[in-house]
């Protein structure tokens, strides 16, 4: 329930993917948002979870076909390799 909890994060119920983005990091309450639970009694099925989403994510970039707006996307080479700023594209299933 904290992570739906106004006092630990603004509009909670809205959907705002950039609520972790590294500019807005520090603004989270450390443990306010566990999805897997913590300590001893956390969801055991954790790195099984992130597993099978990785599988998903592959499956799906192997069955969609996307047409990039820009076709020169700048890329920022840090250790996990990201695209340095947002890109429009449009996705066509194969």
């Amino acid at each position: 329930m904290t992570q739906r909890n106004p006092r630990y994060f603004a509009d909670p119920l809205v959907f705002d993917p950039l609520r972790w983005s590294s500019e807005r990091k520090t603004d989270i309450v450390r443990n306010s948002y566990f999805p897997f639970g913590l300590g001893i009694r956390n969801c055991v099925g954790t790195h099984f979870s992130m597993l099978a989403l990785a599988i998903v994510i592959a499956e799906l970039a192997a069955s969609v076909d996307l047409d990039f707006a820009d076709k020169q996307p700048a890329v920022q080479a840090t250790p996990t390799m990201h695209l340095a700023n947002a890109m429009s594209a449009t996705g066509s299933r194969i």
